[in-house]
């Protein structure tokens, strides 16, 4: 008999007379090269170019979050850590304080040290009007995922000089 032949999560489709192969909630491991098998029951068979499948997500636990801390004496930089749960494509971070995004910041940076290190916040010169609530946000095409808020209070206390 002739028709369409493949295998799909271990289960084989055959005798279908559709192009079509609709793929839903893929899971990450279901990535890769797909491809169609046309045969006529006679011994020909034709084989499609492969098309590849891209299975995106965003896992919802962080590696590393912000947690509350209290700094009372100076410091020349303070490091709020925060460290992307697994994602395809890898995903963004974004820093919100007491609930507004964090965005040209004189003094706080995001830090990147390398693909699978990135995303805690760098404080350099910290001062009281630093403290605050802090979360950290992962983002990718697929969805984004929140910390929980992290309260910094920050009681910085300058030398006098004569």
């Amino acid at each position: 008999s002739s028709g369409i032949n493949g295998r799909v999560r271990g289960t084989t489709l055959a005798g279908g007379t559709s192009g079509t192969l609709v793929l839903g909630n893929l899971q990450k491991e279901e990535g890769g090269y797909y491809f169609c098998q046309l045969s006529d029951g006679y011994g020909y068979s034709l084989v499609s170019q492969g098309a590849l499948v891209i299975v995106t997500y965003l896992e919802s636990e962080f590696a590393e979050y912000p947690e509350a801390q209290t700094v009372t004496n100076s410091q020349s930089y303070l490091k709020i850590p925060c460290q992307p749960p697994p994602s395809n494509p890898a995903a963004t971070i974004n820093w919100y304080k007491d609930g507004n995004l964090v965005e040209s910041v004189e003094n706080m940076f995001q830090e990147y040290s390398g693909e699978l290190d990135y995303g805690s916040l760098i404080i350099f010169n910290p001062s009281t009007s630093d403290s605050g609530d802090y979360a950290c946000e992962a983002v990718n095409v697929n969805t984004k995922t929140y910390t929980q808020t992290a309260q910094l209070l920050l009681f910085v206390f300058m030398s006098s000089r004569i």
